[in-house]
């Protein structure tokens, strides 16, 4: 039983690795995008600035 117990807890433990590996995917990927806009939009306003001087 006992062997049983630890087995669940340690499958348990496996999904919840898994969710949290997934999770940390989802949001390198939102930071990746969210990065490339804000760099695009510094470069646009950098052009605008540079074409009103």
């Amino acid at each position: 039983q006992q062997i049983k117990n630890i087995s669940n807890e340690l499958n348990n433990h496996k999904k919840e690795v898994q969710i949290l590996r997934s999770e940390k995917d989802t949001l390198e990927s939102v930071l990746t995008m969210k990065t490339a806009d804000v760099k695009k939009s510094l470069s646009n306003e950098l052009v605008r600035i540079e074409e009103e001087m």
